[in-house]
């Protein structure tokens, strides 16, 4: 788990999202995270909901 960052990016691909618990949204946001070198040093994948907010699931 990555609790400090500098930088961030956020990227959203036409893939299904599928949570652990089997619920699914058509698109997924991968967010990527970076030290203050610009090093990456985390991501997460959302599910990208229909109104644009990311929310994990």
């Amino acid at each position: 788990m990555v609790l400090t960052y500098s930088n961030y990016s956020v990227e959203i691909k036409n893939v299904k999202f599928i949570s652990d618990d089997g619920r699914t949204c058509p698109r997924t946001a991968i967010v990527t995270l970076f030290n203050e070198k610009g090093e990456e040093t985390g991501n997460e994948l959302l599910a990208q909901l229909i109104c644009n907010w990311c929310m994990k699931i």
